[in-house]
């Protein structure tokens, strides 16, 4: 295989904060998912939000495209620190299957840990059965590790050292998702968008090592991205 005969599924959430709290917490009732935005490697794009459905219906239709479209590999910039047990935590609320696998399995999670230069991040690393998941702030954090020239590990910045940010990306600070919900909702979704837009063009730059590296040692290629130099060493 190349790589890209593989299809790359992104997917980025946003969230509304109650008010009074300058940050989302999934336990709290009021601070629901409200937009799911997907893109992948065909070019197919889709964006779901809470405008005309529940969040338990959101839930239900991300889980139902992912499944529709299949992917070999998941991808999102942070998902396994954020997007990802946000998810997790909202469908078991909603009592929501997340029947990612393609067996129509849960998810599988644990606690890890990647090391990464001088650098320890704890992690929940998500295992789906017949895909792959690909953090793509590992990517930027490896790559960083040899480079040393980056500012920050944001999405945001990390596209725009790359040259793949677009002219008319839209862009909004963080804690103004509420107030966009709110005020400029065709703006969020067009933000959303722009989001999982810039992961896929970062991982087309970031992740081909590995998927080639994957074709050499005796790791799968999820397990090739957090693994280090010297584990993936002695495996060959």
């Amino acid at each position: 295989m190349e790589f890209g005969d593989i299809r790359r599924l992104q997917f980025d959430i946003e969230t509304y904060t109650s008010e009074g709290y300058e940050f989302p917490n999934p336990q709290r009732e009021k601070d629901e998912i409200i937009i799911i935005s997907m893109s992948d490697s065909t070019g197919w794009e889709k964006v779901i939000s809470a405008d005309g459905m529940t969040e338990k219906e959101l839930l239900e239709e991300f889980v139902r495209t992912v499944r529709e479209r299949d992917p070999d590999l998941l991808e999102g910039h942070n998902i396994f620190r954020f997007d990802l047990p946000y998810i997790e935590e909202r469908a078991r609320r909603h009592k929501v299957k997340l029947a990612l696998g393609r067996d129509g399995s849960l998810p599988a999670r644990r606690n890890s840990r990647i090391s990464i230069a001088e650098r320890t991040l704890n992690y929940t690393r998500y295992d789906i059965f017949g895909r792959h998941v690909a953090d793509t702030y590992h990517l930027v954090l490896f790559y960083d590790a040899i480079h040393r020239n980056l500012d920050s590990y944001s999405l945001k910045y990390i596209a725009k050292h790359f040259n793949v940010a677009s002219p008319d990306r839209v862009y909004i600070d963080g804690s103004k998702i509420t107030e966009a919900w709110h005020s400029d909702r065709e703006r969020l979704l067009a933000y959303a968008l722009d989001d999982v837009r810039e992961v896929r063009a970062v991982s087309a730059i970031l992740s081909p090592s590995y998927f080639y590296q994957t074709q050499i040692v005796p790791l799968s290629y999820q397990n090739s991205i957090v693994r280090g130099n010297a584990t993936r060493i002695d495996a060959l």
